[in-house]
């Protein structure tokens, strides 16, 4: 055992820390935790607060696209693929030129939709409760990952397909073609779609601990949305295999507009009370005592 000198050090120069030389641990007392937790409360309303005033005006934009383009996408009658019934367009589906731009009107409210809903999605992961979080995270994972390839998906359609079917350059055009059952357009809207999905059974899990009536019913729509494109998308895939053509694009945007046109106005509402209860607290709080 090494000696202890006279400095107070052991033989291989490390100090020996004396009993009365410990700084005592202070403990946090009953006042200590509740200011802490005060802190807490207060930065998790401060957030709420951000998230109200955003989701403010992007929940009625989200609604409002997404009615647009739930009545501009049923008038667009089907040129070919499995629901053609008249005037089809075949291969290389150049014929398409007749129609421009009249079949492509859905897909400025479709886009403006997808852009929309993932600044909502980033408002509810503030919005929802400590425990939903993580989960409301994930959801916003995926539904960068369904705007950006939709948002691709539909540019192309509007920088090159219009473009060059109006002009008659239409080589390499027929693979890119919203026309084509089998093309990339039908793939990516197909990738895009099955991601907001996911981001809605996330949302709904991010959504569990939600203490409002208007928000439970928020997170049953999420659920239940996101469940019917998952599920839809698999079986599409058995059922159909090759032969699966737009069917689960028909399917998945049908329920992404009803389920960003139901859930943007509940939560419009439920934003718009919690501001004005906040609002109501500020004013309580600013009246001298």
């Amino acid at each position: 055992m090494a000696d202890v000198g006279p400095a107070g050090s052991t033989g291989i120069n490390h100090p020996v820390v004396l009993p009365d030389e410990v700084e005592p641990v202070r403990t946090l007392t009953g006042r200590d935790r509740g200011r802490f937790a005060g802190d807490v409360a207060g930065v998790a309303d401060s957030s709420r607060i951000q998230a109200a005033r955003w989701g403010l005006w992007v929940a009625p934009l989200v609604a409002g696209f997404g009615a647009a383009a739930l009545l501009i996408g049923p008038s667009t009658p089907p040129r070919s693929g499995p629901f053609c019934s008249a005037d089809c367009i075949g291969y290389p589906y150049t014929d398409a030129a007749a129609f421009v731009s009249r079949d492509y009107w859905w897909m400025y409210p479709g886009l403006a939709l997808v852009i929309s809903f993932l600044v909502l999605a980033v408002c509810l992961r503030e919005w929802v409760p400590p425990q939903g979080k993580l989960p409301a995270a994930v959801a916003v994972v995926f539904a960068t990952i369904g705007a950006t390839v939709i948002a691709g998906d539909y540019g192309i359609q509007f920088a090159v397909l219009q473009p060059g079917l109006l002009s008659g350059e239409t080589d390499g055009l027929s693979a890119l073609s919203q026309y084509n059952p089998h093309g990339v357009f039908i793939a990516l809207e197909n990738v895009g779609y099955a991601a907001f999905g996911v981001a809605f059974l996330f949302l709904g899990g991010g959504l569990a601990g939600a203490a409002s009536r208007l928000e439970r019913v928020v997170r049953w729509t999420f659920t239940v949305g996101g469940a019917l494109i998952v599920v839809g998308l698999v079986l599409s895939a058995v059922i159909y295999r090759a032969d699966l053509d737009y069917r689960f694009e028909v399917m998945s945007l049908s329920v992404t507009w009803l389920v960003l046109i139901t859930s943007g106005v509940l939560l419009f509402f439920d934003f718009k009370g919690f501001r004005e209860k906040a609002g109501q607290r500020e004013a309580m709080a600013d009246q001298p005592g």
